[in-house]
């Protein structure tokens, strides 16, 4: 369908994502020493062969969650923008976009996106190191929303907004 577009991609275990694995695992430790502790003075040795299966749960219902996969869709001019996290990998929409009222739309290198005015940014892309991002300026220019794309919807996105010329002249040049 020539207006239609989607993708999903894993977010890379980078800064706050880094941290918050390296907190999980440091945490998965401390549950076992204390569980061990626990048994220990307890002097119930049969529970030791629960610790296993306890920390199997641990890590089942929270490490996913430690870097979720995120997606985004378009659909005549709708740009939906979202996290997909679970066991079935339920999609949660977090950002909708009706690219025509965009005021800017433009592509974001490597590195740490600056724009002055903006208050509120969102980073939905894998990694800063990916140089196919797009950074969506809306809401009056207050807003701003960072994801990684892929050719088909870079050029989905010129076709519908008119605000798109910084993108355009970066697709003309590859």
């Amino acid at each position: 369908m020539p207006f239609y577009a989607e993708f999903s991609y894993r977010r890379k275990r980078e800064g706050k994502r880094f941290v918050l694995s390296l907190m999980l695992v440091l945490f998965y430790i401390a549950f076992v020493i204390l569980f061990f502790l626990l048994c220990y003075f307890s002097r119930f040795v049969p529970i030791f062969a629960l610790c296993p299966i306890f920390l199997w749960m641990l890590i089942y219902f929270t490490w996913r969650r430690s870097a979720p996969d995120c997606y985004f869709e378009f659909r005549s001019g709708t740009l939906s923008l979202g996290i997909e996290a679970g066991r079935r990998r339920a999609r949660r929409e977090k950002i909708r976009i009706h690219v025509k009222e965009a005021e800017r739309i433009c592509p974001a290198g490597p590195g740490r996106v600056k724009l002055s005015g903006v208050s509120r940014m969102y980073d939905m892309s894998s990694s800063s190191s990916v140089s196919e991002r797009v950074c969506i300026v809306y809401d009056g220019g207050r807003t701003a929303v960072v994801f990684d794309t892929t050719p088909a919807l870079s050029r989905l996105l010129v076709s519908y907004s008119s605000n798109a010329d910084e993108l355009s002249a970066h697709l003309n040049r590859k």
